[in-house]
């Protein structure tokens, strides 16, 4: 299998996120994950989350080759709050992420 990088841009602005979103995101997320290569650095894995502000939640190379890491970590950036700033996040994955080298 080829390489990728994934890069999960969640919305956590009070409009969209309930208990059953949450519960959602976090199931689709663990899910996608679950079924990367990660272990054989096939897949690298960032998460940023926002609502009235960005934040970058997990580098590219934060959980290198550590699947299980990744997972654990996936649990705790799911806490709602704040207005919808996409235009912000989008500008965030693009230079935090991808401008962030190897």
């Amino acid at each position: 299998m080829g390489q990728a990088d994934v890069v999960f841009l969640m919305d956590l602005s009070g409009s969209i996120m309930d208990e059953s979103n949450v519960n959602l995101a976090l199931n689709f997320t663990h899910d996608v994950v679950a079924g990367l290569d990660i272990n054989n650095d096939n897949y690298r894995v960032g998460v940023l989350t926002y609502a009235t502000s960005v934040h970058d939640e997990i580098f590219f190379n934060e959980y290198k080759s550590n699947q299980q890491g990744l997972l654990d970590a996936l649990r705790f950036y799911l806490t709602p709050d704040g207005t919808t700033n996409t235009q912000a996040a989008l500008a965030a994955m693009r230079t935090d992420i991808f401008g962030a080298g190897p």
